[in-house]
């Protein structure tokens, strides 16, 4: 166990082999259907809830874990050899994590002197979120301390983003997620938005895309938009069980911004829970 804990929850869509390379905790949040608690990623897959959205008239809710949660959760490491724990969560403005962490947090401070748990607020969410993780693990690994962990992460925030193409925004309006793109609900026909986490931690609408055939060259393009002239160092592709979509896209992204490592990861069902089936976008970490 690492002196040093980087841990971040399933929002983050860090994939598993990923997590386990670089020693990356991650704390399931919970899916709800029809009564029923659904852990993220164990309890039910990727494939197994798209294919019931599409097929069943589900509205999934979701949930942060609960203070009891993230105590059993940190308690793991810090009952063991870990001093601090630096835990990457959700924007605040779509999730009361950041503030649950946080007090479980200062629960814990009395019981464990000396030993530290630092909640950080990425201010986005999907696999932008996880590059924070997955960059101070890396830290870790080459020796860094927490100290400067914190500067990285700082600096981590005007590195990363995404893009993320939606079907539909009914699933976003009714989960009271849909932020700055609410103007757009109700008017799209044949018309797929494209949105992404603005600096205030909102969702918001980057551009339209009709639904023709070139419409994945089209979301590469709005990444391109987005960065400018800045180089990513690393890109993800992310989906909602569309996986030859997925491939598609990266060969593009791998052509339009001549990167070979480019990997793939599931639109986790806590997220697809908001944003519905037949997702597909970009998230990035610029050099």
């Amino acid at each position: 166990m690492p002196e040093i804990m980087v841990v971040t929850d399933s929002v983050a869509q860090i994939p598993p082999d990923m997590a386990e390379r670089y020693h990356i905790g991650v704390i399931p949040f919970s899916i709800i259907i029809g009564g029923r608690s659904f852990k993220d990623g164990t309890d039910i897959s990727p494939a197994e809830l798209y294919h019931r959205m599409r097929t069943e008239i589900i509205l999934p809710q979701t949930s942060h874990p609960s203070v009891g949660e993230y105590i059993n959760f940190f308690k793991r490491y810090l009952d063991k050899d870990t001093r601090s724990i630096l835990y990457f969560t959700l924007s605040e403005k779509l999730s009361g994590a950041f503030s649950t962490a946080s007090k479980a947090a200062q629960m814990l401070e009395g019981e464990y002197p000396g030993k530290k748990i630092v909640p950080f607020d990425t201010g986005t969410a999907t696999i932008a979120q996880g590059f924070f993780a997955i960059k101070a693990a890396q830290a870790v690994q080459d020796g860094e301390d927490i100290e400067h962990l914190l500067e990285l992460a700082q600096e981590t925030r005007a590195k990363v983003g995404f893009v993320a193409m939606l079907e539909t925004l009914f699933y976003l309006e009714r989960g009271g997620r849909i932020g700055k793109a609410a103007f757009l609900a109700g008017s799209l026909i044949k018309i797929k938005p494209v949105l992404t986490i603005d600096n205030e931690g909102l969702v918001t609408p980057i551009s339209r895309i009709r639904g023709d055939k070139k419409y994945l060259e089209k979301l590469v393009n709005c990444l391109g938009d987005m960065i400018g002239d800045k180089v990513p160092q690393q890109i993800s592709v992310m989906h909602t069980d569309e996986i030859e979509k997925a491939k598609r896209l990266k060969r593009l992204a791998q052509e339009r911004f001549h990167l070979e490592d480019i990997f793939i990861t599931d639109f986790t069902p806590v997220m697809g829970a908001h944003a519905g089936p037949g997702v597909i976008g970009l998230g990035y970490y610029l050099k």
